[in-house]
């Protein structure tokens, strides 16, 4: 075969296997939100090349050990959504990270390395940052009504950007889209929970690629709906000391009660803001033990970021807390 013929079929043989995830995810159809859902979200923008995209990488890699236990389904987004990870039901419905921490003769999920349904690795070489665009607010919305039907469950969303949406049509565009886009999905009826990494390492100009007025609002979206915050403005942010620390101390405390070791004073003085994330991340988990629980952690943390200036402005606030009386 001729050089050029050859290359030709390897170019549409590349194009299939990207389209096969899309294919298998949209042979399963709509699924109901009944315990944990999980998507993420993978800003596929040009502009995460470089240092921006290996931090992102980093932070996958970190959350991935807790993500194994939740159905889950991965996108990229530039100037279009692409599916990577199509949804794969949960191995067991009860042998989540939560049980292996109140389990120490067995061995937690996420301390093991290998990674038996969503691989980092894997995730990184489809994630390349080569989009013109980014295309997000109005995108994740489309997609979370295409593939989701609101139930008695959460549904977590998890994204990793490194700046604003460009491509979305008014007035889903800017830092200002989320809005409409949160009203829309309270109003569908949507228990949804925002876990949101923000990557900003300085340009070649020197300057970030986003203001901290639009940082504080993406936190606002997270921290109100039960969700964590993270911004990496510096190389290394999740590979420090007080996140490998933080792993392992998992094996020796239930996070987020009374007596764990992480409340201690000595542990928060070590404690970094890439730890702080992936314990919130964990202990949104909890919500495949007990949901009730899981509501009181989400609703003392909504009442918490209410005294917030950025957070108490947010137009679909009291939205967000109608429904949580709902949920009652």
């Amino acid at each position: 075969m001729p050089r050029s013929g050859a290359a030709a079929v390897a170019a549409v043989a590349g194009q299939l296997l990207e389209m096969l995830p899309w294919m298998v995810d949209f042979r399963e159809g709509q699924v109901l939100v009944e315990e944990l859902e999980t998507v993420l979200y993978l800003d596929d923008s040009g502009s995460m090349n470089g240092a921006n995209l290996s931090e992102a990488r980093g932070a996958l890699r970190k959350m991935a050990h807790l993500l194994q236990d939740s159905p889950t389904r991965v996108c990229t987004f530039g100037t279009h959504k692409q599916v990577i990870l199509p949804r794969e039901p949960n191995r067991s419905p009860r042998s989540s990270s939560t049980n292996a921490l109140a389990a120490p003769e067995r061995t937690p999920l996420y301390f093991s390395p290998k990674f038996e349904k969503l691989n980092p690795d894997i995730i990184g070489l489809q994630w390349k940052g080569r989009s013109p665009g980014t295309y997000m607010w109005h995108m994740i919305l489309g997609d979370i009504r295409e593939k989701y039907l609101p139930g008695n469950g959460k549904l977590r969303a998890i994204v990793i950007t490194d700046g604003l949406d460009t491509h979305s049509p008014s007035p889903y565009q800017g830092i200002q889209g989320m809005n409409p886009m949160m009203r829309q999905l309270l109003e569908d009826g949507f228990d949804i929970e925002w876990h949101i990494v923000v990557i900003s390492i300085n340009n070649i100009l020197g300057r970030p690629a986003i203001s901290s007025a639009d940082i504080l609002k993406y936190e606002a979206l997270a921290e109100t709906t039960g969700g964590g915050f993270l911004h990496i403005d510096e190389p290394g942010v999740m590979n420090d000391y007080s996140a490998r620390h933080f792993l392992t101390s998992l094996e020796k405390a239930v996070t987020g009660s009374d007596s764990s070791f992480l409340d201690s004073a000595n542990f928060s003085d070590q404690q970094s803001k890439g730890a702080r994330f992936l314990r919130r991340l964990h202990q949104s988990n909890h919500h495949l033990e007990d949901q009730a629980a899981d509501q009181v952690r989400r609703q003392k943390q909504l009442e918490l970021r209410k005294q917030d200036p950025v957070a108490s402005r947010l137009p679909w606030l009291p939205l967000l807390e109608s429904s949580r009386k709902g949920k009652k």
